[in-house]
């Protein structure tokens, strides 16, 4: 009877092994489809045209250190000194020539370098191996918030990357830094001085960052580590501090970020709330009103920010029993603070900001590491309430898988806003002031800022105005067309006048290759003596021209610019790859 049962629990054993290892890669293979939709999105999503801020500190300071201003690199972009990610866009403009798609690539690869951080501190603090429950249960906790497609802001704009750099090095400081303590002699200053210079790097990449030093000091404090760390830690977030705030207008800033706060305070407790819980306002905003989206994500940041300020009090409480929690607390810390006053800095322009896509990313990060620090709760829990554990999780991770399909959908406006931005980009190339086309890519505020720099970058070639579609556009104009293509196109045009501009009109219209139904990349129209005289790009989605013509040629819309001139006898539109003719007559 004994060795029947034993013989009986080697086999349940050993179908709970291969079970597990089953599920495990069940999960593995869903998690890589959540992560292969964000990639998808990020490629369908992409642009090459600078966008918003990217004018001033990408395109303009580019050119500013080509002309010999090196004070550009510390130059503020609102409170930030950008020093880290500047170097990125150096690097990318000076070797990739601004195609942009570098950055891009290096916002994804940070997330992912953030992802594999959180995962190699949970690996090593359990000492997991990848075919535990436990581990497939971290993994799937992880990667549904850390890929969630609610920050795409930060994955498809170039720009974005200080997002992911402040909190990749302040939480890679932090843990150098515990590291550091648990070793002797050589081995420790190395750790020391390696979170040090890390600690530096995140400084260098936004405002956030200069939490970073302070929150050692407290985190040596917690420790009682040597006196010499704290002064160290110290001196060098006065100095950090000192450098960061030396120009008056930053000063000033944080002047009127007190008095926002002293006077508002509601108004600050409610918008970080709001950023605390944002991602559920976006998972719950496809199946609730906005009202009810709004409650949820606010009611939810306030239990987060309970939740945070018990751990706390308990962590500090414990802190001589157990060293991980400490890592763990502070880098919380690092993110909660970091969110707080990103909220007192923004809660100016209302409530509605706070839930910016782009502040997303700290929200989900303070999530996982809420989860880390409670970690062995729910290895408890997954060890007893296997069933109710797992089902739990899929609940909650329920409304974030629903929304990142949301990204098939999603997608399907990117092509008109990356049309949309391409001939924004064109008109600036063009020097044509169509202030309602050129807000597609920066504030209508900022729009004469930008002539000027874009006027710049097209004369030396770079960024998009290198762009074999937008390249020397300008100089069509006036220019004679050595020779007509001999096939035929079939299409239409139509001219309206821009708001403030009386050189150039607008056309828009849509051209088709008459014998295979190919659509040209752009257009140029000629006059009856074949001088140019205007521009324009296709690519614009037309579905009444799908519908006559197959949906293969949906984006065969085009828009463009054409001097304001008297005409005669006909003028031609010539699509260009592949290429083309349209005669349009004129009637007086």
């Amino acid at each position: 009877m004994y060795a029947l049962q034993k013989s009986n629990d080697i086999i349940v054993n050993a179908l709970q092994k291969n079970t597990s290892s089953w599920v495990t890669l069940i999960f593995v293979l869903v998690l890589g489809a959540y992560l292969l939709l964000v990639l998808y999105g990020c490629v369908r999503y992409f642009t090459p045209v600078p966008i918003e801020d990217m004018w001033d500190a990408y395109l303009q300071f580019y050119l500013s250190v080509l002309e010999g201003d090196y004070s550009a690199w510390w130059k503020q972009i609102n409170e930030h000194r950008i020093l880290l990610p500047k170097l990125l866009f150096w690097f990318e403009l000076t070797f990739f020539n601004g195609s942009i798609v570098f950055l891009n690539v290096v916002n994804v690869c940070l997330l992912l370098a953030l992802f594999g951080f959180l995962m190699h501190m949970i690996v090593s603090f359990r000492r997991y191996t990848w075919r535990e429950p436990r581990f497939t249960y971290a993994l799937l906790v992880v990667g549904v918030l850390m890929f969630s497609w609610v920050q795409y802001r930060n994955l498809t704009w170039a720009f974005q990357s200080q997002f992911f750099m402040v909190y990749f090095f302040a939480l890679l400081a932090f843990y150098l830094y515990h590291n550091s303590l648990l070793q002797k002699g050589r081995k420790s200053k190395v750790w020391f001085w390696g979170s040090i210079i890390v600690a530096l790097l995140s400084v260098a990449s936004m405002a956030n960052g200069l939490l970073c030093l302070p929150i050692l000091f407290v985190m040596s404090c917690l420790r009682d580590a040597e006196k010499k760390h704290k002064l160290i830690f110290g001196g060098l977030t006065l100095l950090s501090f000192a450098l960061y705030f030396i120009a008056e207008e930053t000063i000033q800033a944080n002047h009127s970020l007190l008095h926002e706060l002293v006077t508002k305070p509601l108004l600050f407790i409610k918008h970080t709330m709001l950023s605390l819980g944002g991602p559920f306002y976006y998972v719950s905003i496809l199946h609730f009103s906005k009202k009810i989206a709004l409650g949820l994500a606010f009611l939810i940041g306030a239990f987060l920010f309970v939740f945070i300020f018990v751990i706390g009090i308990s962590v500090i409480k414990n802190r001589k029993e157990n060293q991980q929690k400490i890592v763990l607390f502070v880098m919380l810390l690092f993110v909660s603070c970091s969110i707080a006053l990103t909220s007192l800095a923004r809660m100016r322009f209302g409530l509605d900001h706070a839930l910016t896509v782009r502040y997303m990313t700290p929200s989900l990060l303070l999530m996982c590491l809420l989860y880390m620090l409670n970690i062995q709760r729910f290895e408890r829990y997954l060890e007893k309430h296997a069933q109710y554990m797992w089902a739990g999780l899929f609940l909650l991770a329920m409304p974030f898988l629903y929304f990142q399909f949301s990204i098939i959908s999603f997608v399907k406006n990117a092509d008109q806003k990356n049309s949309n931005q391409m001939v924004a980009a064109l008109a600036l190339e063009m020097g044509i002031y169509d202030r309602g086309q050129i807000e597609h890519v920066c504030p209508a505020d900022r729009i004469d800022d930008i002539m000027g720099t874009a006027a710049l970058a097209a004369e030396k070639n770079i960024s998009i105005f290198s762009h074999s579609n937008i390249q020397r556009a300008s100089e069509v104009i006036g220019n004679v067309y050595k020779q007509l293509p001999d096939k035929k196109c079939i299409g239409q045009i139509a001219v309206k006048p821009i708001a403030g501009v009386t050189t150039y009109s607008k056309v828009v219209g849509f051209i088709l290759q008459e014998q295979d139904k190919t659509i040209p990349k752009r257009i140029v129209i000629v006059d009856h003596k074949q001088n140019g005289i205007g521009y324009g790009l296709t690519g614009y989605a037309l579905d009444q021209v799908a519908k006559v013509y197959g949906p293969d040629v949906l984006h065969a819309g085009f828009v463009g610019y054409i001097r304001n001139q008297k005409l005669e006898g006909h003028i031609d539109i010539i699509g260009e790859g592949p290429n083309c003719k349209l005669e349009v007559k004129i009637t007086p």
